[in-house]
């Protein structure tokens, strides 16, 4: 307990800030709303910057860790596209707003990948040899394309709709 409680105390509190922030936002994505297009744009370019950042930071980058973050990040993809396939979306081409019927998925995404950076960087912290662990790597590659590779395939789906509708 005392090594959870130090690590809240020696947490910055932009990270606090930032997670209140994103549960803000993955609340308000549970309700229907409509939603400019260009703001759809926000969330994957987020977690997108981050996700490569955990990429590109790591001491011993190589071929292998970039290829797993890319399946991952493809994988993540598809299960966006597919999420936002089953939703109830309609486009307004001419205004270009999206009107959707609001979703908790947005929340559980953000929390998985907040909750796991959070864990990945404490491990870090902890242990920085844990670095040098394969599974630990190939853990965090994954979780972290995945993440926001499902905000990708979400917005690639979006964009998909203002070119084929179902149009309002």
């Amino acid at each position: 307990m005392d090594s959870i409680t130090e690590a809240l105390i020696h947490t910055p509190l932009w990270v606090y800030i930032l997670f209140i922030y994103l549960i803000i936002k993955g609340i308000s994505a549970s309700k229907p709303q409509v939603t400019p297009l260009k703001v759809l744009f926000y969330m994957p370019i987020i977690f997108l910057v981050l996700s490569i950042e955990t990429l590109v930071t790591l001491p011993n980058l190589n071929l292998t860790n970039v290829i797993n973050w890319f399946l991952g990040l493809i994988i993540g993809g598809v299960l966006g596209w597919l999420q936002i396939s089953r939703a109830k979306i309609k486009v307004d081409k001419k205004k270009k707003l999206v009107h959707s019927g609001g979703s908790w998925t947005v929340l559980i995404i953000i929390l998985i990948i907040f909750v796991t950076k959070y864990y990945f960087n404490y491990t870090l912290a902890l242990n920085p040899e844990v670095i040098n662990n394969t599974l630990f790597i190939f853990s965090m590659l994954t979780v972290s394309g995945i993440c926001s590779g499902a905000f990708i395939g979400r917005l690639a789906k979006y964009l998909h709709y203002f070119k084929t509708g179902p149009f309002i």
